[in-house]
């Protein structure tokens, strides 16, 4: 046996290759007579104690590792009492955030949310992209968990993509995601009368990007119909009454007609929730140019009764549907009061 010293390993390395939880050590082997290696990593590991290798050995992988933790590991050359050493440094590589979501608080801003990573590291990079290109990269402190993007002119509607880079050292992992600003709402809304069963809306296109329109006619709180539009919306059943405002027109009395007494106003129902406008009976022949008596009365009435009618007199019954100050068409019927020999 020589009681020369042995010579030390050369290029020696010590690479995560990705890893999050693992380091592998690699070396070319001492030149001349070697009996064994020997590994220590620092800061030591359980399941890693110090390793002894035979000389034909060139590379070892530590397990079980910290994300984004620095580690050193030494290598000594072996030949008898005497040793030569080689040292070099590694890190694993960071932790990627979870969690990671970008949501949109209104039109104007988008919130960016994770959950910090395993392991060691120094601080975060947030990106936020517009298709490939990037509209901000900037550093902040390790112990945030949320970023509001609210310094860019961002487009209502749009989707765009985020990042979370976590750095540790000369590594870093990255997330990514991806969120739509809320779209910007209609301008110009106008609601205008078709028919007594139809309803037409239109309106201005908004500002930035969407996929189309959802319009919902309601009564109320009970939705009467949906329509999905890219421009241009014509709505047609049996009655539209908006709540509020009201923007159907009432729909007229089916039919009116006047008894042979001449007291009694008869009125089939109309559609929709409406009150009838029991008006304009002349009390004297309508061609005359006499007053009028004019009745409102309940949805549910379907008839009325007039007093005090002059015998033999020609009358007129006009009956319009009213509803939130809308009036429908007229609906008109004459009638004559009876001559009875009481009257006479």
């Amino acid at each position: 046996m020589s009681g020369n010293a042995p010579a030390p390993v050369t290029s020696l390395t010590l690479q995560s290759n990705g890893s999050q939880d693992s380091l592998k050590a690699a070396w070319i082997p001492a030149v001349g007579y070697v009996e064994s290696y020997q590994l220590s990593l620092s800061p030591s590991i359980s399941s890693e104690p110090d390793l002894t290798l035979p000389p034909n050995t060139t590379q070892w992988v530590f397990s079980g590792l910290t994300p984004g933790k620095a580690y050193q590991v030494l290598v000594k050359t072996k030949s008898g009492e005497l040793t030569a050493e080689t040292m070099t440094t590694g890190r694993t590589a960071p932790g990627l955030v979870a969690h990671l979501k970008l949501e949109a608080l209104n039109e104007k801003t988008l919130w960016l949310s994770w959950s910090p990573p395993a392991g060691d590291w120094d601080f975060y990079r947030v990106l936020l992209f517009n298709d490939s290109s990037v509209l901000m990269n900037q550093t902040i402190d390790r112990n945030l968990v949320e970023f509001s993007f609210t310094k860019w002119a961002l487009i209502p509607g749009r989707l765009y993509g985020a990042a979370v880079v976590v750095e540790s050292g000369y590594l870093s992992s990255t997330s990514d995601c991806n969120g739509r600003l809320a779209p910007r709402s209609v301008q110009r809304l106008n609601i205008r009368h078709s028919t007594e069963t139809s309803l037409s809306a239109a309106w201005n296109r908004p500002f930035g990007e969407w996929d189309n329109y959802t319009v919902l006619l309601k009564d109320g709180d009970t939705t009467v119909d949906t329509r999905t539009r890219e421009l241009f919306v014509v709505f047609t059943a049996e009655l539209f009454l908006f709540d509020p405002p009201s923007y159907g027109l009432p729909v007229e009395v089916h039919s009116c007609g006047v008894s042979n007494q001449c007291k009694q106003q008869t009125l089939r129902g109309a559609l929709g929730r409406c009150v009838w406008r029991g008006g304009s009976l002349p009390r004297a022949p309508h061609h005359d140019s006499c007053g009028h008596e004019e009745r409102s009365v309940p949805p549910n009435v379907t008839s009325y009764h007039f007093q005090g009618l002059r015998s033999g007199a020609l009358y007129r019954t006009v009956v319009t549907t009213e509803h939130r100050g809308h009036l429908s068409r007229q609906m008109v019927a004459d009638g004559r009061k009876v001559i009875r020999k009481t009257d006479t």
